[in-house]
């Protein structure tokens, strides 16, 4: 299943939320009249399933295993300067990420924490795994990205590149610029980046790629022997850059969800026609929230 985020998985992240990690605008201690404490809580948008079903198949979960006493309202962002701007306007109360994104932005902002987790609760076991997607049929590009990430997980390069590009930033350093080498006479590649999960993906102020992804990306142009060329898209533009060929590839988050009263199926927010290569990396996922 490749998802951006799951349903189950912000169910669960929800679910681990302590009321103090926000401060509800409604009278009555935070609920309304009906006893119910919204959570409004934003997530990087999804792709090829709407808002609507997401909600509708999210809300029926919750309401099987929380006692009338919780809710919560989701928001999707295309991107996550617009996100980190609907936290700090109150607009919202929790953003669910992956674990070295949450570090890295609680790490440049004092005012935010990554929200503990209740015991028991399994948070760290929802697993985001990383992928890289193009058209079915791109055959040659699949088997070129797939061939490089299956030899340089091997090889021990993408556990170094995980050492240098993603732990040593999530201190909140911003990630250096990776040039990516240029072979005369070979294939170009266009692949997307959206900057949105830094320090993975990451785009400087000047407009500069950089990151994991980017040093990822320049072990891959070696060992394919290709040019990459890298364009720059809103997360929630990726499915769209690929179909109308302004991207060769994105890159793409699978999650093991479980499933949601059948709601949505697993991988039912597969672009049509897409395939995506073997992992590269995965992580926990966490939440992030105000200091209280």
């Amino acid at each position: 299943m490749k998802k951006m985020l799951s349903v189950c998985l912000i169910f669960c992240l929800v679910m681990g939320m302590t009321c103090g990690c926000a401060k509800a605008p409604e009278k009555n201690g935070g609920k309304s009249a009906q006893g119910v404490l919204p959570l409004k809580t934003g997530i990087l948008a999804r792709s090829a399933v709407s808002e609507e079903e997401s909600e509708k198949a999210i809300g029926e979960h919750t309401r099987s295993h929380v006692k009338g006493d919780m809710t919560f309202e989701l928001t999707f962002y295309d991107n996550m300067s617009s996100m980190l701007m609907a936290l700090q306007a109150k607009d919202i109360y929790v953003m669910i990420l992956a674990d070295s994104v949450a570090q890295y932005i609680v790490a440049q902002n004092d005012a935010l924490m990554i929200a503990p987790e209740r015991e028991g609760e399994g948070l760290n076991q929802n697993i985001a795994s990383y992928q890289m997607m193009m058209k079915e049929e791109d055959t040659d590009i699949q088997q070129k990205f797939n061939d490089a990430i299956v030899e340089l997980k091997a090889e021990g390069v993408i556990d170094e590149l995980a050492e240098t590009h993603i732990k040593g930033h999530t201190d909140g350093s911003n990630p250096q610029p990776v040039e990516i080498p240029v072979t005369d006479g070979a294939d170009t590649i266009k692949v997307a980046v959206t900057g949105d999960l830094p320090p993975l993906d990451f785009v400087a102020a000047d407009g500069t790629p950089a990151g994991f992804n980017m040093a990822l990306l320049a072990e891959i142009a070696k060992k394919a022997n290709i040019n990459i060329e890298v364009v720059q898209v809103d997360t929630g533009a990726r499915a769209a850059a690929l179909t109308s060929g302004r991207a060769d590839v994105i890159f793409w988050v699978n999650t093991n969800s479980c499933s949601v009263h059948g709601e949505i199926e697993k991988g039912a927010d597969i672009p049509e026609g897409t395939v995506t290569t073997e992992p590269y990396f995965s992580e926990a996922m966490s939440f992030v929230t105000f200091k209280q």
